[in-house]
């Protein structure tokens, strides 16, 4: 559930320019879904763990403070440059590929954090193979039905992204924030490394199509 409730990644609209996908389709879905969550999560989660301590607006405004230096602030400060400052706006530009190697960099770090939970976590092996194992249905099937959506408005890499590649970092948060099993972080987190295996084999098949 957390899987799959979780919003879009903000490097989804990076990995969507270097496939050649519609890079503002993932941007303005990014923005609206991570908004939706953050309203949405804090009415359904207490009721899914038994009832979280936190309040609903307290756990509304936690999910913002997460959410708004990744997306709002960079979207006024690109409005501001955009009108303002055509020349900033123009050299910016001229480095947008530097975009990816810096979502790479995030990612290394990411990766990192995941095996470290999985090895330091003392719960039986079994629960944690179930977990990776239903992390990657989950990661295969978002991607599948997203493209398959895309494909309807001829869009279909866009749409991929947008409903497979999630902002894990935000799921394993919401995790030990609204009261789950700690053990629920770990699905979340392997769900970083299959979402970055799919994206990796995209790439790969466009670099060889190129």
């Amino acid at each position: 559930m957390i899987c799959v409730i979780c919003p879009t990644a903000t490097a989804a609209a990076v990995v969507t320019g270097k496939l050649g996908g519609k890079i503002e389709t993932v941007a303005s879905y990014t923005l609206f879904i991570n908004i939706a969550v953050a309203v949405v999560a804090p009415l359904i989660f207490p009721l899914m763990n038994g009832g979280a301590d936190a309040a609903l607006g307290m756990l509304s405004l936690k999910i913002l403070t997460k959410i708004v230096p990744l997306l709002i602030f960079p979207f006024l400060i690109i409005i501001i440059i955009k009108n303002f400052l055509p020349k900033v706006n123009e050299k910016i530009k001229s480095y947008s590929g530097a975009a990816f190697y810096i979502w790479a960099f995030c990612l290394i770090i990411a990766i990192s954090q995941v095996t470290k939970a999985f090895v330091e976590e003392k719960s039986g092996g079994i629960t944690e193979i179930l977990l990776v194992v239903c992390s990657l249905i989950l990661c295969c099937l978002q991607f599948f039905f997203g493209k398959k959506i895309g494909s309807k408005y001829s869009d279909r890499i866009a749409g991929g992204q947008a409903l497979g590649q999630k902002n894990t970092i935000l799921a394993v948060w919401l995790v030990y924030q609204c009261g789950f099993a700690p053990l629920a972080a770990i699905g979340a987190g392997t769900y970083i490394i299959w979402q970055n295996i799919i994206n990796s084999w995209q790439l790969y098949k466009k670099e060889n199509r190129s």
